[in-house]
């Protein structure tokens, strides 16, 4: 059986968003490893996301926001390019906001 064009259209905009993450993460210099511990996911999880293997949900999405220092529009097409174009790597010393950076802390 061959996808429907919806689930195409899902799949294609999957990837588009992984794409758009990814590629604002390397803006700041950051690895798969370091954005998953401090999202504390796993870093299957995030490498599933930016395939566009993994749907990401409103939360994730803005956690990732959150991360990279950006608004959440950002990983969208029209905008993406003018984070990337002043992108710059982040001093992470002083940690992220969110509910996981304070679970971190307790650690």
């Amino acid at each position: 059986m061959f996808p429907t064009l919806d689930q195409q259209r899902a799949a294609n905009r999957r990837r588009e968003l992984g794409s758009a993450i990814m590629q604002l993460r390397l803006s700041r210099k950051m690895t798969q490893s370091r954005a998953a511990e401090l999202l504390d996911w796993s870093r299957t999880t995030l490498i599933a996301i930016e395939q566009g293997k993994q749907a990401v949900t409103a939360d994730q999405l803005f956690a990732l926001a959150d991360l990279l220092h950006v608004d959440v529009t950002a990983f969208f097409p029209l905008n993406l390019n003018a984070w990337l174009s002043n992108a710059k790597p982040l001093d992470l010393s002083s940690g992220i906001r969110g509910k996981g950076a304070a679970r971190r802390a307790a650690r």
